[in-house]
Parts: structure tokens; C-alpha cells; sequence
């Protein structure tokens, strides 16, 4: 089971958004500072490299154009009036050389010792770019190299005084403006991380309450339970080791008796109403202590942190009796019939999830014998237990085909020979072996399975059938349905679906379905069989004699065979009121010209009755018991012939 503690409101989320704002604050200004330096110094740089270019230009041109002695003097002249000749610190230094001409000449305000180390840097000595920057005991100085027309080299040399005046006075300036932007961001962090926080706290708190609780009742739901409830235990627990003599704690759970035909009779709608009328009902006999849970369906679960077993009871009944008079929705008068499981805390189990095993077994008890509350206790039958776990596992043994189909062979009496086979379901469960179906086939009705069971047994004998006509047996098999199938709109269709898919004829399959379930609802179980007989299947009557009912209405259901319930035959020799029924039965069925099949055969005695009594077939054990399908193939295949 999930937890809600990825929903839980983080305390530390404020802080966590204001520390993100403000690293993204730090990382944009340091971002920002550099660029901005970085621009300021390229700036500072094409500056300078501009003026120097064009003073050494316009120092070109006067030596293109005059004479070398000319150019000499007027060079000297024009650096003498721009230049200090003993400049100081603040002053600008230069050097001018003429090189690689026939009259060489250069002017400096450099001292030599600076003048050299330029040397050694610029393009004439390294033959790379025609400028550059130099850095000479921290000063920079720019450099440019220019060739006059007679392919003298002319170096012009210059203190970078603008690039660090530039970088200065933007540093200045970007301090104060990055400390504004800073504090800006300091306090939009502030006012963003506390806007996102309380949308994100908000909407976080939507979705927990979604994931929590249920839609319909919008009580707390199986995730609530499983998180809140079992955190509360563990501090029961907790507290219970330093007071050893509290012992408090309990789940009730809670079932809808027939709440399935509720939906079923008057739709959904009020089938979801009913279920919150009733949680309202519910909710009026708790205390604040008590929490009601919708765990789904019809099914709800009250825990008590401080229920023990006296209040527990008192208050399952106040439950009860808060559910006697009926709900009133929709001008209908519905009545609610709980049926209530108590767990203990300490003296059942320390742990929710056996809590909630144990009270499913006190419910199912309570629902099972009509009882009232029960409380769960050590010597409730095993079958109980048993139970539950097939329960758990019917699902599985679907899906895993571990349900497989042993064949009973319907004998005729007169002849001995097989006219056919009834499909019996056995379960192969993993731990428990082979289970009859006495065991697991009550369990399948109750539960949500039953449609899908029906259809895989159908499915199977279907199949089957279709490996026996390829082998040229022909043969029919008869298949135990539930009165719930009848229910199913589908049914029919989907069994006309798998004679279509299988390339089967309709001839091959026969439906069983007891006489007890047949009389529940005798004009929709006409109507259903009505739509079976339409396809051209053949409707048997299974266990006749045990429902009790009108021949009247047994004549109603357009059957083709009754099946005589084993529990006549077994003493008919013995009983002559049994003999009498069985006689009147195959007597009446001869009129209304019904195959007769009588179940139980086990002694030569019995057949010997039965067919001078002129029923038609036989089962039992006198014949073959329920055969493997490797078993009842080779007895068709070598068409046995039983003594009659």
C-alpha cells in the first residue's frame, strides 16, 4: 500500500525556494559583474588600439611624405608637443622607432630599461600581429607596427593609461550596482518564494485531500487508512510499552447486507446514494476519536484509537440501530442491514494488516449466520480462514488456469453406451492440492469472478468438444452454469461469440442449472433460458426434486432433460417414498416428453429399478467416476459399452 508521506507539507520548503532565488540572485550578479567588466575592458582596449593606430598613421604619413632628414625632425617636433620629455607617474610614455631604414631614427620618453622588454614583444622581433599589449612592471603598454613606403618598419609605442582609467571607473560603478541588484534580488526572492510556496502548499494540500479520501462520501479513503491509522497504531504500541495495561485500539468493518441488489434493482445513482446517506448516518453515533473509512463499494471501516472491546460492541450496535429505519431517497423506502467485524489492538494483532484480516473474518461470520456484531476470536472456524485465502487466490487460479475439467459420462441405460459427459471444474491450488468444487464454487457466486469463471469452463468444454470432433467423437458435454449468469445481458451472446470463434456447433453444449436457483426469480430465469433455447442449446433441470417447487412452474421453463437429485436414488430401493417421487418424475417426464437423467447410480439394484421404472440415462459411480480428459477420450474412442 502507497503512503500519502510524499503529499505531507515540507516545513523546510520556504527555505529551500528562498535559497534557490537568491543562488540564482548570486550566480546572475557574478554573471552580470563579469560581462560587464570583461565589455568595459575590450572597450578600454579598441580605445586605446584606435588612438594609438591613428597617431602612428599620421607619424606614417609624414615620413611618406618628407624626406628621412625632414621627417625626422618633424616627428620629433609633434611627439615634443604632445608628450612630456620627463614625464611623471601620471603621465603618458611613448617610443618611436624608424628601423630597417638608411637613416634610421627613434624619440623616447621610455626609460631603457622598459623601452627593451617592449622590444622584445612586438611584432619586429617576434614577426607576429602588426599591434599588441604588453605588461611591463604592471603598466600596459600598446604597441603598433606600420611599414612606411620604402618598407622601413615604424613602431609606435604607448602607456595604456585609458584601459585602466576605463576598468576603474566602470569597477566603481558596478559595486554600487551590483549591490542594489543584489538586494533587489534578495527581496524578490523573498516575495517569490513565499507566493510559490503558498501555491504549491496550497495545491499540495488539494491533492493530498484527493488522494485520501473518497470521492462519493468524501470520507477518508484505503490510502488514509493505510498511512494516518497505521502511524497511529505504532504510537498505540509505543505508549503500550511503558503502560502495559493500556490495551486500547480497534477496527470495525462494516458490510452492506444485498447492497448488490440495490444497484442492480434501482441503478447506481441511488446505490451511490444509499452509501452516502449511510455515511451520514454513520458519522452522527462517532466520537471525534473515531474515524469512518470508505474503503470501496459497500464496504467502510471504523477505527477507534481508544475503542476496546465493550465500547466497540456498544458501538457497533448503536450503528445498528441508527440503521433501522429505512433510507428515504427518491421517494423509495430502502432498507440498510449492516453486518459488523470487530478487531482488537493487542489482543488480536499489533499490525493493521492482520487488524484487517481478522475483522473481514468476523464480518463474513456476522454475514454468513445473520448475526449481530462479532467479535474476532481464535476458535472461529477454520473454514473462515480457509475460506479467506481461497478467496484471495480465485483470481489467480483463473488466470493461471489452474481451474481444470474433469468428465462424468451420462450413460444410456437401455444400451450401456455413452451419449454424453457433464464438465466438472476442480481447482489445482499450488499449496492446498486438488480442492472440490463443494469447496470453491460458493465462494466464485459471491465474488465479482463468477461471469469470468462461467466463460472459461464454457470456453474450455468448447474447446474440448472441437478436439474430439477432429478426432470423430461426437459426444455432448453439459456445463454447470450460476443463477447469476442468468443475470448477465451477455451471456448468451458470448456463448454464441465462442461457438462462432471455435467453428463449433451448438449441438455439443448443454446448460445445467440447478432447480433451487431456477425458482428465485421464475419470469426472469424464463426469459433468460428463453434466449439460451433460441441459440439451440438443450437446458437441463440439475438436482430436481430438492427445490421443492411447483411442477407448474418447472413446465414454465421449456426445459429438454431432468436431472434426479443422487439424494433420491441413493435409498430408493429402501425408501418407498423416494421411489414413489422418482417414479411420478420419470412418469411425468415421459409425457412431457423430457429426457430424464438419474444421478448417483452406484449398485447394479438401482439400475436395474431405473430402468424398469423407464428413465432414459444414468451417472454415477456404478459407471465411471469423474475421468481426467486423456481418460474419457480413450473410452469414447473405443465406444465402451457399460452392462445395463
Amino acid at each position: 500500500m502507497q503512503s500519502i508521506k510524499a503529499l505531507e507539507k515540507d516545513p523546510y520548503f520556504r527555505l529551500k525556494l528562498i535559497f534557490l532565488c537568491l543562488s540564482v540572485a548570486v550566480v546572475v550578479s557574478i554573471v552580470y559583474v563579469t560581462v560587464v567588466y570583461k565589455m568595459a575592458a575590450d572597450i578600454g582596449t579598441t580605445t586605446e588600439f584606435d588612438a594609438t593606430m591613428t597617431e602612428a598613421r599620421n607619424l606614417q604619413y609624414v615620413i611618406d611624405t618628407h624626406s628621412l632628414a625632414i621627417a625626422e625632425d618633424r616627428v620629433g617636433d609633434i611627439l615634443t608637443r604632445h608628450y612630456s620629455q620627463s614625464p611623471s607617474e601620471n603621465d603618458i610614455t611613448y617610443g618611436f622607432l624608424l628601423l630597417n631604414s638608411p637613416s634610421p631614427f627613434s624619440f623616447s620618453n621610455l626609460p631603457p630599461d622598459k623601452l627593451h622588454p617592449i622590444l622584445d614583444k612586438t611584432s619586429i622581433m617576434q614577426e607576429v600581429n602588426d599591434k599588441g599589449i604588453t605588461v611591463i612592471e604592471g603598466q600596459q603598454y600598446v604597441w603598433v607596427h606600420l611599414k612606411s613606403n620604402a618598407n622601413a618598419d615604424i613602431l609606435f609605442i604607448k602607456s595604456a593609461k585609458s584601459i585602466s582609467l576605463a576598468v576603474d571607473y566602470i569597477t566603481r560603478r558596478l559595486i554600487i550596482t551590483s549591490f542594489i541588484t543584489f538586494w533587489i534580488a534578495v527581496w524578490l526572492a523573498l516575495f517569490l518564494a513565499t507566493w510559490m510556496n503558498n501555491k504549491v502548499q496550497t495545491k499540495n494540500n488539494a491533492l493530498a485531500h484527493i488522494a485520501t479520501h473518497d470521492a462519493l462520501t468524501e470520507l477518508p479513503n484505503r490510502l488514509y487508512l493505510f498511512s494516518i491509522c497505521r502511524s497511529e497504531i505504532q504510537d498505540l504500541i509505543a505508549k503500550q510499552s511503558i503502560d502495559h495495561e493500556q490495551k486500547i485500539g480497534a477496527i470495525i468493518l462494516i458490510d452492506l447486507n444485498n447492497f448488490k441488489e440495490v444497484n442492480d434493482t434501482y441503478g447506481h445513482h441511488i446505490g451511490d446514494a444509499v452509501l452516502i446517506n449511510f455515511a451520514k448516518r454513520i458519522q452522527h453515533v462517532l466520537s471525534s476519536s473515531e474515524i469512518l473509512i470508505r474503503m470501496g463499494g459497500d464496504e467502510f471501516v471504523i477505527w477507534g484509537k481508544e475503542l476496546d472491546k465493550l465500547s466497540s460492541l456498544s458501538l457497533s450496535e448503536n450503528i445498528r440501530i441508527a440503521c433501522h429505519a429505512p433510507l428515504i431517497i427518491s421517494d423509495l423506502s430502502i432498507e440498510i442491514n449492516p453486518s459488523l467485524g470487530i478487531s482488537l489492538l493487542f489482543q488480536h494483532a499489533n499490525d493493521l494488516d492482520n487488524l484487517m484480516t481478522y475483522a473481514d473474518l468476523a464480518m463474513y461470520q456476522s454475514k454468513s449466520n445473520h448475526l449481530g456484531p462479532v467479535v474476532y476470536n481464535k476458535t472461529l472456524s477454520e473454514s473462515y480462514l480457509y475460506e479467506a485465502k481461497l478467496r484471495g487466490d480465485l483470481l489467480d487460479a483463473i488466470q493461471k488456469e489452474q481451474i481444470f475439467l474433469l468428465y462424468q459420462p451420462k450413460i444410456e441405460l437401455a444400451s450401456g453406451k455413452i451419449i454424453g459427459v457433464e464438465a466438472l471444474a476442480r481447482w489445482n491450488h499450488p499449496i492446498e492440492g486438488v480442492i472440490s468444487p463443494i469447496h470453491f464454487i460458493p465462494l466464485i457466486e459471491k465474488s465479482v469472478h463468477i461471469h469470468k469463471f462461467t466463460r472459461y469452463v464454457i470456453e474450455k468444454s468448447i474447446i474440448q468438444a472441437k478436439e474430439w470432433l477432429a478426432l470423430g467423437i461426437e459426444t455432448t458435454i453439459a456445463v454447470n452454469i450460476s443463477p447469476y449468469n442468468l443475470l448477465d445481458g451477455d451471456f448468451a451472446r458470448d456463448i454464441e461469440a465462442l461457438l462462432k470463434e471455435h467453428q463449433v456447433p451448438v449441438s455439443v453444449l448443454e446448460i445445467e442449472l440447478t432447480e433451487t436457483a431456477m425458482m428465485n426469480d421464475i419470469s426472469s430465469t424464463k426469459s433468460s433460458l428463453q434466449t439460451l433455447r433460441e441459440l439451440g442449446l438443450s437446458i437441463a433441470i440439475d438436482d430436481f426434486g430438492t427445490g421443492l417447487s411447483s411442477l407448474s412452474y418447472v413446465s414454465q421453463l421449456d426445459a429438454n432433460i431432468i436431472k434426479i437429485d443422487r439424494s433420491f436414488v441413493m435409498d430408493m430401493d429402501t425408501n418407498n417414498h423416494n421411489l414413489a417421487i422418482i417414479e411420478a418424475v420419470i412418469g411425468l417426464s415421459n409425457r412431457l416428453k423430457w429426457e430424464v437423467v438419474a444421478e448417483g447410480i452406484e449398485t447394479k439394484e438401482q439400475l436395474t429399478t431405473l430402468s424398469t421404472l423407464g428413465c432414459q440415462y444414468g451417472q454415477g459411480y456404478y459407471f465411471e467416476r469423474p475421468l481426467s480428459k486423456q481418460d474419457i477420450t480413450s473410452l469414447l474412442e473405443e465406444n465402451k459399452q457399460f452392462p445395463n
